[in-house]
């Protein structure tokens, strides 16, 4: 996930704190003095899109986790910055209301993370229907609207607004159809939890299925309640993070434990902040895995000597620490309701996050990843 980020962002941010160490600077300031804005130059000439860095520091500086200063010994914390530019991809989106009052959204996009959730909560938003009557299907490549592929954190930002213009041809033919019911001007109806009805006359309303059964049933009338959507968004949004963790290290044997971690995060607009949430979570252990253990060992022939899970080494669910999180909602200019990518950017800072904390706790900087016990230990004794 989020293709050579987490280790460029390690090599990065370790650059950043030797200097800082050396030249006597406070590694927070200097970040927060120099990090990267909407519309600076990135190193290809081209310009950065709307993106939150120093947003992020400031919410890490003020946090009350960073401001603790811990004197436990052989214990110490450390930060760092990740930035995933995400991407964009044109998309389309088709809806169709039946006869029982539910709405099929038909996409063509692979749900692997919940987002689906996401995409029937804006027609629930726009239709104002309840969420269990918005049925969502996935269909392939040939039959199904062109969506982009379920990667670069880009799904949700490219495919919403083809949801939501394909909802609102619903709900303006919703609209029609029960203003020659009522003899109304459509600015005098309103949407109502599945039902249209008279602006201050509750009582005057109509189900949203009656209309449509009545618009497929009469010869020369409105038809199937459809509608289409299509979009193709000219900017990407990238997302920032920041992660702090804080460590505790076995000076005998160079065991790492992992006591406590905050990840702060721009998402522009949370759309389902406790997906949101999963997502981070699932970020921040894959970070800590790529810092502390996760790396394919081969023997001198050539031979992988952990090629299972029986003998690759991730995190189990009581050896991660409790993490905290801290959402910045800074709106994306672009991004349908403001969102940004979710899914990788809280990968990226966290293997760099944990060498830091490493350095400021035994004062060793390792070079190599994963950081195991043994290769810790090893620098503790040479140091």
């Amino acid at each position: 996930r989020a293709p050579s980020a987490p280790l460029a962002a390690y090599v990065l941010e370790s650059n950043i704190d030797l200097m800082v160490k050396e030249l006597e600077y406070d590694p927070l300031e200097f970040r927060l003095n120099n990090a990267a804005e909407t519309g600076d130059e990135m190193i290809n000439g081209t310009h950065w899109p709307s993106v939150n860095i120093k947003k992020c520091l400031k919410k890490l500086k003020a946090h009350s986790l960073y401001q603790q200063t811990s004197y436990e010994e052989n214990t110490g914390s450390g930060f760092a910055v990740g930035i995933w530019r995400c991407n964009v991809s044109p998309a389309g989106a088709n809806c169709r209301m039946l006869e029982d009052g539910t709405l099929q959204l038909y996409l063509g996009t692979s749900d692997i993370s919940g987002i689906h959730t996401g995409f029937a909560q804006v027609v629930s938003e726009t239709l104002d229907l309840p969420m269990e009557r918005i049925e969502v299907i996935q269909q392939d490549t040939q039959s199904g609207p062109i969506a982009p592929v379920s990667g670069g954190s880009m799904v949700s930002y490219s495919v919403i607004p083809a949801i939501r213009e394909a909802s609102e041809e619903v709900r303006e033919r919703l609209m029609k159809l029960a203003s020659k019911h009522f003899e109304a001007s459509t600015s005098d109806l309103e949407l109502h939890q599945g039902s249209i009805r008279v602006k201050g006359v509750p009582t005057q309303n109509i189900p949203m299925a009656k209309l449509v059964k009545k618009a497929e049933s009469i010869r020369g009338g409105e038809g199937p309640v459809m509608g289409s959507g299509r979009c193709s968004l000219p900017e990407n949004a990238p997302a920032a993070s920041v992660h702090w963790v804080k460590i505790k290290v076995d000076p005998e044997t160079g065991q790492v434990t992992p006591l406590h971690y905050l990840a702060i995060q721009d998402v522009g607009f949370a759309l389902n902040p406790m997906l949101i949430e999963g997502q981070i979570h699932g970020g921040v252990v894959q970070g800590l895995g790529w810092g502390m253990r996760e790396g394919m060992e081969f023997d001198e022939q050539g031979q992988l000597l952990n090629p299972s899970f029986m003998d690759y080494a991730l995190f189990r669910a009581d050896e991660v620490p409790p993490i905290e999180i801290e959402l910045v909602e800074e709106p994306s200019p672009h991004g349908p309701y403001g969102i940004r990518g979710v899914g990788e950017p809280p990968i990226v800072p966290g293997a760099a996050a944990f060498a830091s904390a490493l350095q400021n706790t035994v004062g060793i900087r390792m070079c190599e990843l994963p950081i195991r016990s043994e290769h810790l230990w090893q620098a503790m004794k040479k140091d």
